[in-house]
């Protein structure tokens, strides 16, 4: 089959193409993280899927955000 499509209309799907799977890549990632935040995978799994040094930093963020519960939860029993 001969395409009839000009550089600039294949450059433009290519591209198009590229940045839908960089987009499904990145939802990927954040349903990933979820369910590291949930509890329901473990760091080790996290780290497979969006590597060591994402995972590090989603890890202490976790942490973070568990000390400002417990914080708040100590001030609301004052």
């Amino acid at each position: 089959e001969i395409s009839h499509k000009n550089r600039t209309e294949i450059v433009k799907e290519a591209l198009q193409e590229y940045l839908q799977k960089a987009e499904d890549q990145e939802e990927f990632k954040e349903a990933v993280v979820e369910l590291y935040l949930d509890d329901e995978i473990g760091f080790e799994t996290l780290k497979q899927f969006i590597g060591r040094q994402d995972a590090e930093s989603i890890r202490a963020s976790k942490a973070l955000l568990e000390q400002g519960e417990d914080l708040a939860d100590e001030l609301a029993e004052l």
